[in-house]
């Protein structure tokens, strides 16, 4: 256990850091469950607004075209053209938030501070939807992104590769996401999906699993295929469409599962002993005061936990098309889904035709030509791409 330094010279500090690390997992699910509060309650606004906005053409094009470069940076001229021609809706869904879940019993509860469940709100999936076009066969592309944790501790969002069927000779991805795939289908058949490794396994052979898997991975030929692929693209220029082929560490269900357990444990016994360090200072019996002044340590059983646990973050990076997957994955989940009303009228505003635009022309669709200038138009604040592919 350790004492967090005082500011305050007269004497030492009584709290730890166990104590503020107990208060800021607790911050962090009330944070959690806000989310599932708020998803909840604005479902039905969304679906809404889609019935509003399904009679804009091009609504969803303008709107990425207008997007912060927290996304714009990842848009080639063409993306661009795709969006413009085919971009049909964008929409954002937290499947994993419990189906029976009531917004309004779950903020009750926390209020009063109950337990609550609701699902996991951080794991989302992103689906396009596009009218039928020259590039790809499919209508809806749908890209999932589950919220887990590593042994190590490290959350991420992870995800699986999504197949584009592209028509001939009009892939923008110069074949990564259809090699993402490949790869994912061979070790799922080959069950190659993460390291074997159990809580109980020494540091010897977790080192020995994790080397053994590295090995037979790195020996498939779909692997090899993949990552002479990732060498020859040109970073920078590639396509908004490899956002599909990203994966992110290669955290399996199991292993999230075991590492949440573990995690879960060691926050309900450091949250029993922060009330127990509670209670004594309110005796007036502070051992970590005593233990301070005496100049002894205080030991963190917690600390005993495995920190040196294995992981495959190196290869997982290697291989991985869209290293800012979920970093762009965030961003359309948390500012342009939300927002994506503000967008659309900062490009009317940032346009002539966007002054020309009003109530009565809401059930009208925009010409072809006007919503293409309106693309390639260079909006104040942005900077223009020059790469063209």
């Amino acid at each position: 256990m350790m004492a967090a330094h005082d500011a305050n010279p007269s004497g030492p500090s009584t709290t730890t850091y166990e104590d503020l690390t107990c208060l800021e997992v607790s911050l962090e699910g009330v944070d959690t469950c806000i989310l599932a509060v708020q998803s909840l309650l604005s479902a039905p606004l969304y679906s809404q607004r889609r019935k509003l906005t399904s009679a804009i053409r091009h609504f969803w094009a303008l709107v990425l075209e207008h997007a912060p470069p927290e996304i714009d940076q990842f848009v080639q001229p063409s993306d661009s053209a795709v969006f413009a021609s085919c971009l049909t809706s964008i929409a954002v869904e937290r499947f994993e938030i419990d189906k029976h879940a009531n917004a309004r019993d779950l903020a009750a509860d926390l209020e009063q501070g109950k337990e609550v469940a609701y699902g996991e709100p951080r794991s989302f999936k992103v689906t396009f939807e596009f009218a039928e076009n020259e590039w790809f066969e499919d209508r809806a592309l749908e890209k999932k992104f589950w919220f887990r944790r590593a042994r190590d501790g490290l959350t991420a969002r992870v995800s699986e590769p999504v197949e584009i069927h592209w028509k001939q000779g009009k892939d923008l991805t110069d074949g990564l996401t259809s090699a993402a795939v490949e790869l994912w289908q061979a070790q799922q058949k080959t069950h190659l999906l993460g390291v074997p490794i159990s809580s109980g396994d020494s540091k010897e052979t977790q080192a020995k699993k994790t080397k053994d898997f590295e090995d037979a991975v790195k020996g498939m030929p779909e692997y090899k295929k993949l990552t002479k692929k990732i060498e020859a693209s040109t970073e920078g220029s590639q396509s908004f469409f490899t956002f599909f082929g990203y994966r992110g560490r290669w955290i399996t269900q199991e292993e999230s599962a075991e590492a949440t357990k573990e995690e879960n444990s060691k926050h309900e016994k450091m949250a029993t002993e922060a009330a127990g360090r509670a209670a004594r200072r309110e005796a007036g019996n502070d051992d970590v005061q005593s233990h301070q002044e005496n100049g002894d340590a205080v030991k963190d059983d917690t600390d005993d936990l495995d920190e040196d646990l294995s992981e495959i973050g190196d290869i997982a990076t290697d291989v991985d098309i869209f290293p800012a997957g979920e970093e762009l994955a965030i961003a359309l989940a948390d500012d342009v889904w939300p927002n994506a009303i503000k967008y659309f009228i900062e490009a009317q505003q940032d346009t002539e035709l966007g002054a020309e635009f009003d109530d009565a022309q809401m059930e009208s669709d925009f010409g072809s030509e006007e919503v293409e200038e309106l693309v390639e138009a260079q909006p104040p604040g942005k900077k223009r791409k020059t790469d063209e592919r």
